[in-house]
């Protein structure tokens, strides 16, 4: 056992500028406590300690120099470290372990909407389907100041007060629209699996002639993919298989799929509608943006084994 010491120099981190592509959509809620205790590679899961030995986090994510080797079979890339760690604070860590016990899976609140900061609250960009944020009143750039009484200035803070939420809770919101202040009662909704997972099932043709699991495009991908905007619509690539033929052919992890055979894809059901379709031929083509592409999108061709 190894144990280092430290100080807390930061609390409500957010890692998405720190993540390459591969790892920028594993961790949708971020809190992170930030520390200069000296984190050793492997030691993901252990455990945070204050001076009176109470555990207040569990350690997750190390950081590195940008000019830090990145192979993971050298050596020299477990000792250098910029000096900075990070760890789940424990009482969010109680809450998922409850839930995983109670439920087998996180049951997140949902409002359903895309949300961008303002300067006097969080925007409302636009909807997602379902969306009981809409259900409830909500317009397309209505300003959102208040949520049960609380002020809403932090996106990120905001963002978790929404995950925390009861399901089913009648949730009570001020907006500002067109320059009025108006009080809203929105039901909180259930966030759908497609949001938080795969959404294809692994006999799924994509997976198995393609080697490509593909989920809906989320309402915070904008946040976590620099390469994509609010406009943007399609699925994206989820997982993928080692050798598989559309990986081979370049379509990797986090690519959004915006077009197959010239034919636009929105979003799952226009995604396997089309594929369905498709997978009578030897070759399909995918219209695809992701963090390699220059500019706008770029066709790339995948053939399959029919078998």
């Amino acid at each position: 056992y190894t144990v280092t010491t430290g100080i807390v120099s930061g609390k409500g981190r957010s890692l998405f500028p720190l993540f390459t592509l591969r790892y920028q959509d594993l961790i949708q809620y971020q809190d992170f406590i930030q520390t200069d205790a000296w984190i050793n590679r492997g030691n993901s899961g252990g455990p945070l300690l204050n001076i009176h030995g109470e555990v207040i986090g569990i350690n997750s994510a190390i950081r590195r120099p940008d000019d830090a080797p990145r192979r993971p079979d050298d050596p020299a890339t477990a000792a250098v470290r910029a000096g900075a760690g990070f760890a789940i604070p424990i009482n969010l860590v109680k809450k998922v372990s409850d839930q995983l016990i109670a439920n087998g899976q996180v049951i997140r609140g949902w409002l359903g909407i895309v949300m961008s900061s303002h300067p006097d609250g969080i925007r409302v960009t636009r909807f997602s389907d379902p969306s009981p944020a809409r259900q409830g009143g909500m317009e397309v750039g209505d300003i959102i100041v208040e949520y049960n009484g609380q002020k809403t200035r932090e996106l990120l803070k905001f963002r978790f007060l929404i995950a925390e939420s009861m399901v089913g809770e009648e949730a009570a919101f001020t907006v500002i629209r067109n320059g009025m202040r108006k009080k809203l009662s929105v039901t909180i909704g259930r966030m759908p699996r497609r949001f938080t997972g795969l959404e294809m099932e692994p006999d799924s043709p994509s997976w198995t002639k393609l080697g490509i699991a593909v989920r809906e495009l989320g309402v915070h991908d904008s946040e976590r993919y620099a390469y994509l905007s609010l406009e943007d619509e399609g699925v994206i690539v989820e997982e993928v298989r080692l050798g598989g033929p559309a990986p081979s052919a370049g379509v990797p992890l986090g690519t959004l799929i915006v077009g197959i055979n010239d034919q636009r894809i929105k979003n799952m059901a226009d995604y396997e509608r089309v594929l369905q379709n498709a997978l009578s031929k030897s070759e399909i083509s995918f219209e695809i943006k992701n963090a390699y592409t220059e500019e706008g999108t770029e066709t790339v061709t995948v053939k399959f084994n029919q078998e």
